[in-house]
């Protein structure tokens, strides 16, 4: 059979050439037209269904954490200065003008603490206004707080407002970081799940160049929130393309000009591995659309394969006719010993990558399936190339043959492990055994971190931004549990309550520094417009819904974030 098969590739090498050449056009009409996805948690997502449903649950709500970025500067002990409140606003307004921002959270434009008590300032209003909101009624709250920074404010006057806002427990204190000599700036994002890769790299670029020129952070800029993580991500995959692809190529290419010093063998490996590559991507973005992280992996990683193949084939074939071997009984030789060794390991790594389709994540799934068809790719290209190459050169005299200094240097190898193996079989095994213990050891302590940022190295901005936020605000990661039902229900005092109770026992959790929620809300607001009403349980369902729809018109965003209009 194999006898057969080598001579119709002989036979007909411009049909082969033409059918490889015909069956590469999809491949190059797929890639060409692939967009890589611009969701990372996107494309981990087992069923796509799942994912938009849970996507359309967040348009509901108001600041979906995945739209918001965390930008903190450092400022030492002038943050609070007019002319770096000054800065800070301008800044803002820049970034807020970026095509892909919706709106910015910024420190000078918060209200200061104890500016405003929710529009009441007696005893006598805070007992009216609670009464009305026990019967449902929601007065209008005309009264707005004094911002933390006025034109007209003086260094003396932010002095005391800088006092103020780090001696509260406010929504202001949150944007003041590193014991008040950082700010934060919370930025909210427009569709952020369409913001393609390239404008996530250029947006995360633009805010730090914002920053810059308006003199912020020359102690240290951190920036954090998904798409900043997703930006650099995409930056390292860039990196991986545009400088270890290549490199690995030019490694690999020395390695097979050392064996052979032939350039048409090195053009030969590239050119299989280029095909192999084209072939594998091609299907893996047919079967599973748009291009997903891991898929960057699978170029360099087929073209390690793919040239032992080659070498393996050449080499068989090079040593056959230096034991003074025919060409075509040599060629024979290699397509069907050699060959059909290659068959067995490609085999082998072809189920290895291939059993990772069966791994509930679209990303793992591509990428198995896409290393698998490459490494096919790459045998059945091999087998059928490199005959054609080597019958080529032996037709024009012009032979392929392993240089002296890396068949001496092989055979030296080589000989020096058998000569070890043969005269100390039993230290071998000990080492042996000896090795793969301490593997056990060390592997039976491996751990899965779920944090995307691990995979960073310490000084990466995106590490460094992390360990700050981690650091002053406990985390910027979040967990969302959605409830849904009847007004009645869901705002009820029992429900409420439940619900405070439920915060508690979570923030006992590890890992968890805050949980807010309506009835944090609610209990918040009632324990400080009624000294008595210490749990700061309403009374009624009517009593919740007043007391929020109180808040909301001073803090929509805040309340909007938790509980929709409808309160449902």
């Amino acid at each position: 059979m194999a006898e057969k098969t080598l001579e119709l590739i002989l036979r007909k090498p411009w049909l082969v050439l033409a059918v490889i050449c015909v069956a590469t056009v999809p491949s190059l009409w797929v890639i060409g037209n692939a967009r890589f996805s611009s969701s990372i948690v996107a494309s981990f997502v087992d069923d796509r269904q799942d994912y938009l449903d849970a996507l359309e649950l967040e348009r509901v709500f108001v600041g979906n954490p995945d739209a918001l970025l965390w930008l903190a500067t450092h400022e030492d002990g002038d943050l609070f200065t007019p002319e770096k409140m000054s800065s800070i606003r301008s800044a803002a307004e820049d970034i807020e003008s970026l095509p892909w921002v919706k709106r910015v959270v910024a420190l000078p434009d918060l209200e200061q603490p104890g500016s405003q008590q929710y529009g009441v300032r007696s005893t006598t209003q805070r007992i009216v206004l609670n009464a009305k909101l026990k019967q449902g009624q929601v007065p209008n709250q005309s009264a707005r707080g004094v911002p933390i920074f006025r034109s007209s404010s003086s260094p003396a006057d932010l002095t005391d407002v800088r006092r103020r806002v780090m001696e509260s427990d406010g929504y202001a204190r949150r944007f003041i970081a590193a014991g008040g000599t950082a700010q934060l700036m919370l930025i909210e994002l427009n569709n952020p799940y369409d913001i393609g890769p390239k404008d996530q790299i250029q947006l995360v670029d633009r805010l730090l160049s914002i920053v810059s020129i308006h003199g912020l952070g020359q102690q240290a800029t951190y920036l954090s929130g998904l798409v900043a993580l997703q930006a650099y991500a995409y930056g390292q995959i860039g990196l991986v393309l545009q400088f270890f692809l290549p490199l690995g190529g030019v490694l690999i290419s020395l390695a097979v000009m050392f064996v052979f010093r032939r350039f048409a063998v090195v053009l030969v490996t590239l050119l299989i591995a280029t095909v192999s590559n084209l072939w594998g991507i091609g299907l893996g973005l047919f079967v599973y659309g748009d291009m997903s992280v891991l898929m960057a992996a699978v170029p360099l990683m087929v073209l390690v394969i793919s040239t032992a193949d080659v070498i393996h084939l050449v080499s068989s074939y090079t040593a056959e006719r230096q034991a003074g071997v025919h060409h075509h009984r040599a060629l024979h030789k290699m397509f069907r010993e050699v060959g059909g060794a290659c068959v067995l390991t490609s085999v082998t790594t072809f189920v290895g990558f291939a059993s990772l389709t069966v791994v509930p994540s679209n990303t793992i799934r591509q990428f198995g399936f896409s290393a698998a068809a490459g490494v096919a790719s790459a045998l059945i290209l091999s087998v059928v190339i490199v005959p054609l190459f080597l019958h080529w050169l032996a037709e024009r005299d012009r032979p392929v043959v392993s240089t002296a200094s890396a068949s001496f240097l092989l055979r030296l190898i080589a000989n020096q492990c058998l000569r070890l193996a043969g005269w100390a079989p039993m230290a071998v095994i000990v080492c042996f055994l000896v090795l793969f213990a301490l593997a056990g050891f060390l592997a039976s302590g491996l751990s899965l971190d779920p944090d995307l940022t691990q995979r960073f190295t310490d000084e990466h901005p995106v590490s460094r931004s992390t360990h700050f936020f981690k650091q002053h605000l406990g985390g910027i990661n979040s967990v969302e549990i959605i409830l849904r039902g009847a007004p009645e229900d869901l705002l009820s005092p029992d429900n409420v309550q439940r619900l405070s109770q439920f915060a508690r026992r979570c923030e006992r959790q590890t890992g968890v520094t805050e949980v807010e929620s309506p009835a944090t809300l609610i209990t918040g607001f009632l324990q400080r417009l009624d000294y008595r009403n210490s749990s700061g349980l309403p009374e009624s369902t009517r009593h919740a819904r007043a007391a929020l729809n109180f808040v909301r018109q001073s803090r929509p965003q805040i309340v909007d974030a938790l509980v929709t209009r409808d309160h449902r």
